[in-house]
């Protein structure tokens, strides 16, 4: 259903992002997940970012990023 897309959950490490970015990753998607701390290791082939999004410089380049 999702197979080919990215899907980008922030907060995804834990609690209610963790259990979309499973449900994402079950309906095909490739996920990225987001969160504030750089050293995490994501589980279940995530792919994770360590992003505060409240700096803005942070912010875009992140986005910058997925271009």
């Amino acid at each position: 259903m999702l197979s080919g897309k990215l899907a980008i959950v922030t907060g995804g490490t834990r609690g209610i992002g963790q259990a979309i970015a499973l449900e994402l990753q079950n309906k095909g998607a490739e996920v990225l997940i987001t969160g504030t701390q750089s050293n995490f290791s994501p589980k279940n082939n995530f792919r994770y970012f360590g992003v505060d999004f409240s700096d803005r410089k942070a912010t875009l380049e992140f986005v910058a990023m997925l271009r």
